[in-house]
């Protein structure tokens, strides 16, 4: 296995650092700049070594992070295998935590690639899902985040009107309606002159968030109804209490649902086994989904 250069990369926000060796040669180590140019200097380095020791596979991994996926698109483009694995399944001892550094985590990645590569092990690999259902997750994401703005701005206006001891209007229904969110802004006025822009501010935001959900699900109205997703949306949707965006939520979190075998994989990516601690005398001891 002298004809594969494999890599173990420790990735940050503004460093990357690799170990790669070739066979069971001693590895040697690189730092790159993790920004557009110096991830194309790493890829470029990694091409003219495996032209110069005529080598034509090239095997790189690397820990699943808040990275995504970028860095191995790149890879795949330039015809580079590269693995992104799950930090969970990875090897770690109360020793290696205790000495914890850039080159240790690099060359345990490395380890993970020798010996799959040479002895056939293999990998904790995360599932990459492709660049189209990433791209729709950001929609649905950003929707949910709006959703959860709204609910923290409508939080702090009760709380400042409970704390201010302003009770509500005899005429008022219910709220969030146009004629209170005018009522409310009446009442911004009318108090300390630090105080009022407060509220105002919090106003502004109220409708600044509703606005967005609106614009926001206008869209995922449109990306339910293309092909992608237009059968299995409305097959969710005949399920009591399952609306549009928990639909969608589902869709675009969970892609490929071919990758699961039964229902326990999904229950189980989806965090809802509970962990198990049976030992010695204590028996069907469950821990928490």
């Amino acid at each position: 296995m002298g004809h594969v250069i494999m890599i173990g990369c420790d990735l940050h926000d503004r460093s990357m650092l690799i170990r790669y060796a070739i066979g069971d040669a001693e590895p040697q180590q690189k730092s790159f700049r993790n920004d557009w140019e110096g991830r194309s200097k790493m890829v470029q380095f990694l091409l003219k070594l495996a032209k110069k020791r005529h080598i034509t596979r090239i095997v790189f991994a690397y820990e699943a992070s808040g990275q995504g996926y970028g860095l191995c698109d790149l890879l795949h483009d330039y015809g580079i295998e590269c693995h992104v694995l799950s930090p969970t399944l990875l090897p770690k001892t109360p020793k290696s935590a205790k000495l914890k550094t850039d080159a240790k985590d690099a060359q345990m990645l490395l380890e993970q690639v020798r010996g799959h590569v040479l002895a056939g092990n293999p990998l904790p690999v995360v599932w990459t899902p492709p660049q189209r259902l990433r791209d729709d997750r950001e929609l649905v994401r950003s929707r949910i985040d709006a959703a959860h703005a709204l609910t923290r701005t409508k939080l702090q206006i009760l709380s400042m009107l409970k704390r201010r001891g302003i009770g509500k209007p005899e005429w008022h229904r219910g709220n969030w309606t146009r004629r209170w969110i005018a009522w409310l802004r009446e009442m911004a006025s009318k108090l300390d002159s630090f105080v009022g822009p407060v509220l105002e501010s919090l106003l502004d935001r109220f409708e600044h968030y509703s606005s967005e959900i609106t614009k926001l699900d206008r869209h995922i109205i449109e990306l339910a109804r293309t092909s992608r997703y237009a059968d299995a949306h409305e097959e969710l949707r005949k399920i009591p209490g399952v609306g549009l965006l928990t639909a969608m939520t589902f869709l675009t979190e969970m892609g490929d649902l071919t990758r699961f075998s039964n229902r326990r994989e999904v229950a189980a990516y989806l965090g809802l086994c509970p962990a198990s601690f049976e030992s010695g005398e204590s028996t069907n001891r469950k821990g928490h989904i």
